[in-house]
């Protein structure tokens, strides 16, 4: 069970999925990225009990991308095939892809769905996409996130989600490749503070982790070293808000086609600050290392990949959970590559930090209580308002 979803975003083509794998008879243990202790016991009752992880989204081609939902040795199967084919075929375009999908025997493909996005050229700025899609698709449009698709068990929440009326700044335009990133790195850190907060998603069978790919213009890659921080924070009765403090932060790494989740959790919370910048950091930080492979059988995962290695970056996708003294919770995220945020990790110390310059707080408040302001505004108010304080 899981969820696929594309976007074709004013031009700048995105993919994106969980990577949960679900069974019938539940895990002794099941510690997604998110939690460093089993959160089975939270779990029972779930539609599909979790057992592991696997990526479901896979580049074949420099124009070619794959998503798959269902069962696993049905998906294996097909991408080893479709894998073939798109390596050996003399020519690689949409009359051949057409050919190969009818002609292939779906005898063993009868419980999967996928869909294929293939980019055929540019006219100008205009991206020529075909798609194949297999099995039922649930669809929709939005300001935002444009023309997409869905499916599997999560299908219809993730669409809520991309549905949902939000007050969204971008430096970009529309159908550039930085806002595709923006928009989609923030949905993620979203998504991530939702998970950690509910458990919503893992028991409804889907989500533990996510990934996505876009088109760059050239060829499909997917977001690499890039870390998603997930926040809670308080706005107290005076309307003045306490800084919010990181909770976990999840790096993003991939090792040849290996996903190596990295997850650090603050084991105590220090706040420092100069002239510039806020300091954000835990001498008491503790870290595992979670790698998910391919859904290929007989992926060799080297020892090495399951411990925590240290890391730094300015990609960062940022999520909050921000309840209000009268229980209103508000849950911003944004996302930046950008010297003005930093977070670091020392395995070998325990040591995590973020480093975020003082104005990107001042613009978080400000968005927050804007949202304040319209979640406690009068339904008409509201009405009139396409402001949410989601993204």
């Amino acid at each position: 069970m899981t969820v696929i979803a594309r976007s074709l975003n004013n031009n700048a083509p995105v993919v994106v999925s969980d990577m949960l794998i679900t069974a019938k008879i539940a895990p002794k243990v099941f510690t997604p990225p998110l939690f460093e202790t089993d959160i089975s016991h939270l779990l029972t009752g779930a539609i599909g009990q979790p057992t592991r992880l696997a990526q479901k989204i896979y580049l074949v081609a420099d124009r070619v991308c794959i998503a798959f939902s269902g069962y696993v040795f049905e998906m294996a199967r097909f991408l080893e095939d479709f894998t073939l084919f798109c390596k050996t075929a003399p020519v690689l375009d949409g009359p051949s892809l057409t050919a190969f999908l009818k002609e292939y025997d779906y005898s063993e493909f009868q419980s999967s769905s996928f869909f294929i996005m293939f980019i055929e050229g540019h006219d100008g700025q205009v991206v020529r996409v075909r798609e194949f899609t297999m099995r039922d698709f649930v669809s929709g449009h939005g300001e935002h996130f444009d023309t997409y698709i869905a499916t599997g068990s999560g299908a219809h929440d993730f669409l809520a989600i991309l549905n949902q009326k939000m007050e969204y700044l971008s430096s970009f335009e529309r159908g550039e490749l930085r806002d595709a990133i923006v928009k989609f790195g923030s949905l993620i850190a979203q998504l991530l503070v939702l998970e950690y907060n509910t458990q919503a998603d893992l028991l409804k069978a889907w989500g533990g982790a996510f990934e996505y790919a876009f088109y760059n213009g050239r060829r499909f890659q997917k977001s690499d070293n890039v870390a998603y921080i997930v926040n809670h924070g308080e706005i107290q009765e005076t309307g003045s808000m306490l800084m919010p403090f990181p909770m976990v932060v999840l790096y993003h790494k991939y090792v040849n086609e290996i996903l190596v989740v990295t997850s650090v959790f603050y084991g105590n919370h220090q706040l420092d600050s100069d002239d510039t910048y806020y300091y954000l950091r835990s001498d008491q930080a503790k870290a595992k290392a979670t790698p998910v492979p391919p859904i290929q059988q007989g992926i060799f995962i080297p020892p090495e990949l399951n411990e925590p290695t240290s890391f730094e970056t300015h990609w960062i996708g940022m999520g909050y959970l921000v309840n209000t003294f009268d229980h209103i919770s508000l849950r911003p995220a944004y996302f930046t590559a950008s010297p003005d945020l930093r977070v670091s990790f020392s395995a070998e110390n325990g040591t995590v930090e973020i480093r975020m310059k003082k104005d990107m707080m001042d613009m978080t408040v400000k968005g927050l209580q804007r949202g304040l302001a319209l979640m406690t505004a009068p339904a008409t108010e509201q009405a009139e308002n396409k402001a949410s304080p989601i993204a």
